[in-house]
């Protein structure tokens, strides 16, 4: 821990439903900040700034504030590190893996989502701009195909997380919206759009081949389908860690 900031999460979690996403991506990340202390970013004093924590003997922390208060890492029977609040089994905390880690996770998932959404706005502009600026030369069969490819590729990786963020903003605005028959069946349509997002993917991939090796493609073109391609793989890379792409007959 001295060299790196790990992550846990709660083992009280959804683990089959795309529930399970805010749950993973819900994490404390603990700082080393000097030999014997560390912060928690999730534990802030009155002063708004992170809490140091001081160790009182091997695996024991005492936060520096209140004395009470103690955070226990040890290892569980696979090796595995876990941290616990005060002893209490119900607040047990396991240590993620690097690529589950909240700041590998966030910015990968922010970044994806945006290349996407920006590729499907520039469908509708592009054709405002044809449209304002006149007959533009003809491109070859294999090139609008490989248009196509991206528009379609575009589309699909954006619908699932469209629909989920709707289903998040529902959620926040009344916690009991997950127990409705209603949730159950858009988390379900959830997970038919993400895999028709992973043929979404293969598509953008297509579109890659038909694009860089035509001479006819500009670079704009080129960097625009490799772009697209790496953004569809790292959202489907989030989807599959949030279970979206898994089916279960019960969550």
């Amino acid at each position: 821990m001295k060299n790196s900031k790990p992550c846990y999460r709660t083992t009280r979690r959804f683990e089959s439903s795309p529930l399970s996403l805010p749950f993973l991506l819900d994490q404390n990340v603990v700082h080393m900040v000097e030999p014997g202390t560390l912060v928690i970013d999730t534990v802030r004093g009155s002063n708004g700034k992170p809490v140091e924590w001081h160790e009182v003997e091997p695996g024991v922390w005492q936060n520096a504030a209140n004395p009470l208060r103690r955070r226990y890492f040890l290892k569980n029977a696979q090796g595995d590190w876990e941290m616990s609040r005060n002893g209490d089994p119900m607040q047990i905390m396991q240590k993620v893996s690097w690529y589950q880690h909240k700041l590998v996770m966030l910015p990968v998932l922010v970044l994806s989502i945006a290349t996407v959404l920006l590729s499907v706005l520039m469908w509708p502009l592009s054709v405002i701009w044809r449209i304002r600026s006149g007959p533009q030369a003809a491109l070859s069969p294999v090139l609008r195909t490989a248009r196509n490819h991206m528009r379609l590729a575009g589309l699909l990786s954006l619908l699932p997380w469209a629909l989920y963020g709707g289903i998040l903003l529902a959620y926040l605005n009344n916690s009991l919206f997950i127990a409705l028959p209603t949730c159950a069946i858009l988390l379900r349509v959830v997970q038919i759009l993400a895999w028709l997002a992973v043929g979404g993917t293969t598509v953008a991939l297509r579109a890659v081949w038909l694009t860089w090796p035509n001479r006819e493609a500009s670079l704009v073109s080129r960097v625009h389908s490799m772009a697209l391609a790496l953004a569809c793989l790292r959202a489907t890379a989030v989807a599959w860690q949030g279970s979206f792409l898994i089916w279960n007959w019960r969550y």
